[in-house]
């Protein structure tokens, strides 16, 4: 299971703890912030999911390997149509052959949503709409487009020249006498 934006890690959390009796059970919450994915573990922890089970990594949206069976995400509304319409066809390349996405978005994006899922040909096996977010379940139904790569450098670099869309900016930097370079991601 890929908990993809994570934040605090509620959904994978929830999802770990609503699933326990599962042996095999993995999940792997990602975010683009450090400070998310230390909040995840230790959110984790303080509610008895241990580290076997969840994993927390800082990397882009959808950065991690394919083939899982279940991808969770409350996409952020501000992340922008072209983040969002990309997020949709390339979670659904994650995925395994039985696999499926379950997204939160505020109502106003729903119908975009729900178009793009119907443009791409994916089965929509769910949707129910709240006061003010809907849950929208997707199932696989096109091949993934980014494949993996061993060194988490080289597959950082691939990720923004594949996905444009979510780089925001780079640059160098320095504390004291520490130089450093840094690439962020858009807002996931």
């Amino acid at each position: 299971m890929l908990d993809a934006g994570c934040g605090t890690g509620v959904l994978g959390i929830c999802a770990a703890r609503a699933l326990a009796g599962i042996p095999e059970l993995q999940v792997r919450a990602q975010d683009r912030d450090e400070l998310a994915r230390c909040f995840t573990e230790y959110n984790a922890r303080r509610n008895g999911v241990p580290a076997s089970v969840l994993r927390a990594h800082t990397e882009p949206l959808l950065a991690a390997v394919p083939a899982w069976d279940l991808i969770l995400s409350n996409i952020p509304a501000k992340t922008g149509e072209p983040v969002l319409l990309d997020f949709i066809a390339r979670s659904a390349g994650l995925l395994s052959e039985q696999g499926s996405v379950m997204v939160v978005v505020v109502n106003t994006l729903s119908g975009l949503i729900r178009s793009r899922i119907k443009e791409l040909a994916l089965p929509l096996l769910r949707d129910e709409k709240g006061t003010e977010h809907t849950v929208l379940v997707y199932g696989a139904g096109i091949k993934p487009k980014l494949a993996p790569n061993s060194d988490p450098k080289d597959r950082e670099d691939d990720f923004f020249r594949q996905w444009p869309a979510y780089f925001r900016c780079a640059g160098e930097h320095e504390i004291k006498d520490i130089r450093y370079h840094i690439v962020t991601a858009q807002r996931n």
